[in-house]
């Protein structure tokens, strides 16, 4: 997959036209689940123009409605992070809608899970097979940065301690 600044670059060369009522939708949101939220605080100071939209236990399903809304009230940025697989299986039905539905936006950054869940590693593989047929989007391989490090984790081997806040967020 893309990394780095040219991988943002290439995709914001190669996205289709979008809605310009969009324009005042902010710079970037970041949509996901407990993983995300938790981790709202540093990426604020880290992205300039940053909004969340994340909630605890967010299944896939609440992501492509959410997504839904937001692309109908004209307030999907040109810039999404998204992060989703942690809290069940997510079906490749629901990642292409919400793939398809972001098209249009200039860059797409998809963050994979890491988490002791049985549906975790195949959420990732679909993730990466999918985002290979989207040009604007990149992965984030969240789960390769941080497998060999459980001091990134809390107790519980989700949630983000400061460590691995800083590696997450540093992307």
């Amino acid at each position: 997959g893309k990394t780095g600044h040219d991988a943002g670059t290439r995709a914001r060369a190669a996205a289709p036209e979008r809605d310009d009522d969009d324009e005042d939708a902010g710079d970037v949101l970041a949509i996901g689940d407990s993983v995300i939220l938790g981790a709202s605080h540093v990426l604020g100071r880290t992205i300039d123009g940053l909004q969340i939209d994340a909630a605890v236990g967010r299944q896939a399903r609440d992501i492509v409605e959410r997504i839904r809304e937001l692309k109908a009230a004209h307030q999907l940025p040109s810039r999404v992070i998204l992060h989703l697989g942690t809290n069940g299986y997510v079906t490749e039905p629901q990642m292409r809608t919400i793939l398809d539905a972001l098209a249009d936006r200039d860059e797409v950054v998809l963050i994979n899970a890491n988490a002791p869940r049985l549906w975790v590693d195949p959420n990732n593989e679909l993730f990466r097979q999918l985002a290979a047929t989207h040009p604007n989007v990149t992965v984030f391989d969240w789960h390769a940065a941080s497998v060999e490090h459980p001091e990134y984790f809390v107790s519980d081997r989700v949630h983000l301690s400061t460590a691995g806040l800083k590696v997450f967020t540093a992307e």
